[in-house]
């Protein structure tokens, strides 16, 4: 009677030509991700001039607080992406640049805003 391997051994086959296959194709995925992340910035980027050249009317300020959560960084990035106003993030946040937003290319200007007297963090 023949001795059966370990389920594991059976599998090992299997996940070596797996790993190998994804570090084959690798180049062409990496290629194809850099390739969608460059045309989705420069269409974003000409989408809002063409609509800035169109529309005549003056930009407004649009300030969005919240934007270390992400309802506030959603709405911010969805103002910048498809209006030609200025947004303005705020934010209280105790440590400095942990807020998301501020980092984000569709706010032109992020402040920090301080806690009122008598209101402590927790």
């Amino acid at each position: 009677m023949e001795a059966r391997q370990p389920l594991f051994y059976q599998h090992v086959p299997k996940n070596i030509l797996l790993i190998l296959l994804s570090l084959f194709c690798l180049p062409i995925s990496g290629c194809l991700t850099l390739a969608t992340i460059l045309r989705n910035y420069y269409h974003d980027i000409y989408k809002l001039q063409q609509y800035v050249r169109d529309n005549n009317t003056p930009r407004k300020t649009i300030l969005v607080t919240g934007v270390s959560m992400t309802k506030g960084l959603v709405i911010a990035r969805l103002l910048g992406k498809h209006t030609h106003h200025n947004i303005i993030a705020a934010d209280l946040e105790p440590v400095p640049f942990t807020s998301p937003g501020r980092y984000c290319r569709f706010i032109s200007e992020f402040t920090r805003l301080d806690l009122p007297n008598g209101c402590g963090v927790e």
